[in-house]
């Protein structure tokens, strides 16, 4: 049992480093490469001013780079909010009002519709968060993938700043349904998430599980359930 969402990435990229970590298509991201990866990100959000305790949010479906930009966040204690593609403009903009994310990270294989979705968004939300693109769907005037990694800071800066993320900092912010209101954020937080997830996989696991991530990434379901629970047991996504 440990006590941060780093801390499993750190002992399985450690005990087992070529172990799949997540699996996509033909693509596999080994526990130790998940890590480098992790780490590449992470030192990328510090050098685009993120901060323990700032939100990032990422619009997209289900996918390996989603869980990848969630292990970044985590890394530096800044917190992750998804956002579904189904959500209608007027959601996503109560949902970032509320959650006044640093960064939006546009992942995956979307349609024109989408880059011009969130460029939308952009604009009616002040201060106005940067964009990123991760995919081929690239709202007007968002910056690369690559080019955000090409400002990292170095990696003595990243370890100060993941040595001081403690159990009870948040993790990722998510919105309830909204069906008696307007949706409520509701925080997850290091600690008692893994503790959860740790439990369960002393009951259910005999060995390392391998599951499938399908819930939307705005659903407690796909960073706890679908991610958390098979990354807690050593296992594959």
């Amino acid at each position: 049992r440990l006590p941060t969402v780093g801390d499993y990435l750190d002992h399985y990229a450690e005990t087992t480093p070529d172990t799949v970590l997540v699996k996509q298509r033909t693509a596999a991201v080994t526990y130790a490469e998940g890590r480098e990866r992790v780490d590449r990100l992470a030192a990328a959000l510090l050098g685009a001013g993120v901060r323990r305790g700032d939100r990032v949010a990422v619009y997209g479906n289900p996918a390996s780079e989603c869980l990848l930009i969630f292990l970044a966040c985590a890394r530096i204690g800044a917190i992750f909010t998804g956002l579904n593609p189904k959500q209608q403009l007027d959601e996503l903009v109560h949902i970032c009002r509320q959650a006044e994310p640093r960064l939006v990270f546009v992942v995956g294989r979307l349609g024109e519709e989408h880059a011009g979705k969130v460029a939308a968004l952009a604009e009616r939300l002040a201060p106005v968060p940067e964009t990123v693109a991760a995919g081929p769907a690239a709202p007007p005037g968002s910056r690369s993938r690559e080019a955000l990694e090409a400002a990292a800071v170095d990696r003595g800066a990243l370890g100060a700043v993941a040595a001081a993320v403690e159990p009870l900092d948040p993790v990722a912010m998510v919105f309830t349904s909204g069906s008696s209101g307007a949706p409520k954020a509701a925080l997850l937080v290091h600690g008692p998430m893994m503790r959860s997830y740790a439990v369960q996989a002393e009951r259910w696991y005999g060995r390392p599980p391998i599951g499938v991530a399908d819930l939307p990434i705005n659903h407690l379901g796909f960073v706890g359930d679908n991610c958390m629970t098979l990354m807690v047991g050593g296992g594959s996504i």
